[in-house]
């Protein structure tokens, strides 16, 4: 269900330059919760950018009807520890420090935690400087990944003023 509201969802939010980080739905006893993160490529998303695209997107869901039982829809920006699903997502953080966790082990170890070294479009997997060296993670292998940021190292990068 997630892959086919993705395919609904994205090309409505990219008309406004929007982009999905990740989306998720949570079935519960009393209906069930999607969750939109939303990401924009050049900017900070706002608490208004939340509020625009959820009545937009409601609007469309009504329509479409995509979810066959009751659910409340939840749009937030993804948060500093943002999701890394789709390979723009990789090309656009290659130099940031990131977490993945794979679905099988590789060299018995399931959990990395490293720099971004690389993304490679034509194999479809990432590189990832570890302090056991680079390794190499085809993105069918991964289960979950994320941005790995510090608030107070970013922080400290901010000019002073």
């Amino acid at each position: 269900m997630e892959e086919k509201l993705w395919r609904m969802i994205e090309p409505a939010l990219a008309t406004d330059g929007y982009e999905i980080a990740d989306l998720e739905f949570a079935s519960g006893q009393r209906g069930g919760t999607l969750r939109l993160y939303l990401d924009h490529p050049d900017r900070p998303i706002t608490l208004e950018d939340c509020e625009q695209v959820s009545r937009n997107l409601g609007t469309l869901l009504d329509v479409e009807d995509p979810i066959d039982r009751s659910y409340s829809l939840e749009v937030s920006s993804p948060g500093i520890n943002r999701p890394l699903r789709q390979p723009k997502h990789w090309k656009r953080f290659v130099g940031q420090p990131c977490k993945v966790k794979t679905s099988i082990p590789l060299d018995d170890q399931r959990n990395f935690k490293g720099t971004l070294a690389s993304f490679d479009d034509e194999d479809q997997c990432i590189s990832l400087e570890t302090d056991r060296g680079l390794v190499r993670i085809r993105l069918d292998q991964i289960r979950k990944a994320g941005l790995d940021l510090n608030l107070e190292d970013i922080i400290a990068k901010q000019p002073k003023k």
